[in-house]
């Protein structure tokens, strides 16, 4: 998640005593402590926030902005472990029976979750824990803060090449951090910036694509694909040229090799949904070549809402 401007922060401060019910308020006054160096008064607050409601999303939000401010790492660290571990579990819930906008939002919140506990890792200086969850949440969710957060760690670990690659990533994203760039720029020298970001322009692409083994149809059809930690467990045709509902088909697309999108093993065997377009073209030896790529996150919507 996205720390708050500093432009609000005195208006949370000055929150009426009728607020003191509402927790994410507590959160937000927390962070405002925080921004002005009262950290004792931004625990308090924090902690009003999860004694009201003590759910993911106000323990990740929680560690989020003690992670940012580099305090209370070790609290950090237990807000955003239990945030993840709630949402794996309820992600072993996953099935392609039933996909609604409430389902796919535990997607994004595991994004979002994986995120958080990497960035707070990161502060603490554990690296190589902190690597995995930021690359599946950067996989998974493509977003500039959070390519931002793994360039971080790239550097830091003395990864030149791939820092580069997750920063211009980051900054085709959809609401670059400004920050991204500078520290692009910087780590880019003397390269030439605009060849080095025209070199991952479809990295994105290239990472939610996927060869599938021909099975004997042509066509384009749209699926929706239950992943868990050991790969591909369930697929569903949505729509698309009938052929592409073959038996074999369905068992093709099971047998492809998803590793780099599966979601992170954080020992609790969490799931994620993804919906992608499979294409199916005969070659010039009438042998079919088939690709399947994912759709971002956030362009996936459920079935009912096409």
């Amino acid at each position: 998640m996205t720390p708050a401007t500093p432009t609000v922060w005195a208006r949370r401060l000055g929150a009426s005593a009728a607020d003191n019910d509402n927790a994410s308020l507590h959160v937000s006054r927390g962070y405002a402590y925080l921004n002005v160096g009262r950290e004792q008064e931004a625990v308090a607050a924090f902690d009003r926030a999860i004694e009201l409601e003590p759910t993911a999303t106000i323990r990740n939000n929680v560690a989020y902005y003690l992670a940012d401010k580099a305090v209370r790492l070790d609290r950090a660290q237990q807000y955003a472990e239990a945030a993840v571990t709630a949402t794996g579990v309820e992600s072993r819930n996953l099935t392609l029976a039933r996909i609604s906008p409430r389902e796919l939002n535990v997607v994004h919140s595991l994004a979002s979750y994986w995120d958080t506990l990497g960035w707070v890792l990161y502060a603490r200086g554990d690296l190589s824990r902190a690597e995995p969850l930021l690359k599946a949440a950067f996989t998974l969710s493509e977003s500039g803060v959070v390519g931002d957060h793994l360039g971080q760690l790239y550097e830091k670990q003395g990864k030149r090449d791939q820092a580069l690659r997750a920063y211009a990533m980051a900054l085709k994203a959809e609401r670059p951090e400004t920050a991204t760039r500078d520290r692009f720029r910087t780590l880019a020298g003397s390269e030439n910036q605009e060849v080095l970001l025209q070199s991952h322009a479809g990295d994105f692409l290239t990472l939610r694509t996927v060869s599938v083994k021909p099975a004997g149809a042509t066509g384009m059809a749209e699926f929706f694909v239950l992943l868990g930690t050991q790969g591909i467990e369930d697929v569903s045709f949505v729509s698309g040229d009938a052929a592409l509902r073959a038996p074999a088909v369905v068992t093709a697309i099971r047998q492809a090799d998803f590793r780099p999108l599966l979601p992170v093993n954080d020992g609790v065997g969490a799931k994620i949904l993804r919906r992608g377009g499979l294409s199916c073209a005969a070659d010039s030896g009438a042998k079919a070549r088939c690709s399947f790529i994912l759709f971002p996150l956030s362009m996936t919507k459920p079935v009912a809402e096409n």
